[in-house]
């Protein structure tokens, strides 16, 4: 997904672009996801790197899974 940010007034060729990546590794036993976040300015270089697996993207992929569960129940 991205998602392009900038400040007020700024024109299109000034915006910095926000990338995220996420990343799902399954088996029958196990899920795990990881988010990666990057921010890119307008000339395309990297300003930022960071991991976007924090506890509030964890709790709402969590509880969005749950109801995923609850509406696939017979």
């Amino acid at each position: 997904m991205m998602i392009g940010f900038g400040g007020a007034g700024g024109s299109i060729t000034q915006d910095a672009t926000q990338l995220e990546r996420v990343s799902v590794v399954a088996d029958p036993g196990w899920v795990r996801v990881s988010r990666d976040i990057q921010v890119i300015d307008w000339r395309g270089e990297l300003r930022e790197t960071r991991s976007g697996s924090d506890a509030a993207f964890c709790g709402s992929l969590r509880q969005a899974m749950r109801v995923a569960a609850t509406r696939e129940t017979p």
